[in-house]
């Protein structure tokens, strides 16, 4: 689990000062946007 969110936080919130928490909920929060480096609704394909 700790590589999945390391590649996550790689992705999702590269540049940022600060990681997501290391569970589902905040997992959830950066796939929905706004979160991290992607807006609400953005296209992350």
């Amino acid at each position: 689990m700790k590589g999945f969110y390391r590649e996550i936080e790689s992705k999702m919130t590269f540049g940022l000062n600060w990681k997501i928490g290391r569970n589902l909920n905040a997992f959830n929060d950066v796939l929905y946007g706004g979160f991290g480096v992607h807006d609400v609704d953005e296209n992350i394909s």
